[in-house]
């Protein structure tokens, strides 16, 4: 048997824990910004659409969604209406953050 084994295994768990944990915390920490992103370039006439714009984060997977009926329309457009997009923007600017907040998190 190798000397230390067992303690180089429990380290390497905790490291495993550590990193799972605060991959964890970097899914939730984007998904509430990428909410905030989007409710600020949301276009407002009554404060609906800003309003219905939620995060939700479990485990390594996040959401996030706009519950308006016509968050959509607004996002993408219809023949009558151009596209005013507010998710997609937010998301984009929140993927350039990502890994700068993963290596904060994870200490690189």
């Amino acid at each position: 048997m190798i000397r230390g084994a067992e303690a180089l295994g429990a380290r390497l768990e905790r490291m495993k824990e550590r990193l799972y944990r605060g991959a964890e915390e970097t899914v939730a920490e984007a998904a509430q910004a990428v909410c905030a992103e989007a409710a600020a370039r949301a276009p407002v006439e009554t404060g609906r659409l800003r309003s219905s714009i939620h995060a939700s984060a479990e485990g390594l997977t996040a959401a996030v969604r706009c519950d308006c009926p016509y968050g959509t329309a607004v996002e993408l457009g219809t023949s009558r209406q151009s596209a005013r997009p507010f998710m997609q923007p937010a998301a984009d600017t929140e993927r350039a953050e990502l890994a700068r907040r993963a290596a904060g998190k994870c200490g690189e």
